[in-house]
């Protein structure tokens, strides 16, 4: 699907029990589906199968609302990133939770608060990952931490008919 950059919006979730928040940009037609995509994608992360998203730190809290900066229609992402840029150097402070500048990521921040976050939910993260779950491909009983790596070993991809097996290769 090919975004509609003349929605761009420029948004902000804020934390209703604190002053963090955090900024970023859309071409969703509704900022609902956008905060919908954040809390799916901390829900991926929990399961270990997303990436560290700074906004977690707002959405953990469950007191928080996403509200519009401005409506920013454009051309393209180099556009509304530059946008998104401005709004971030206007706002900065230490209330700002994003970790990255709007065209890159600031490594060595993302991974402490990357090794943060783990370190506050250490428990949390744990016992998620302690869960039993079925394996989709062999229907094995495994530790859903341990998903990845069953589904690379040879008792899950020898169960697999062999089309999908050099599916899975390329």
């Amino acid at each position: 699907m090919k975004k509609d950059y003349s929605l761009g919006k420029i948004y902000k979730i804020i934390d209703n029990t604190s002053d963090l928040f955090y900024l970023g940009s859309t071409c969703y037609s509704k900022l609902s589906q956008r905060l919908a995509k954040h809390r799916g994608h901390l829900r991926e992360f929990e399961k270990g199968t997303g990436r560290y998203v700074s906004s977690f730190e707002i959405l953990n809290n469950d007191d928080y609302k996403i509200i519009l900066l401005e409506d920013y229609p454009c051309d393209n992402i180099d556009q509304l990133t530059s946008r998104e840029q401005y709004w971030m150097d206007k706002l900065k402070c230490d209330d700002m939770v994003n970790k990255h500048n709007a065209k890159g990521v600031n490594k060595e921040r993302y991974k402490q608060t990357k090794k943060d976050y783990r370190q506050k939910n250490k428990k949390e993260i744990s016992e998620k990952g302690k869960e039993k779950i079925q394996c989709d491909r062999c229907n094995a009983i495994i530790r859903k931490d341990g998903l990845s790596r069953h589904r690379k070993a040879k008792t899950c991809i020898n169960s697999l008919p062999h089309g999908i097996i050099n599916e899975l290769a390329e």
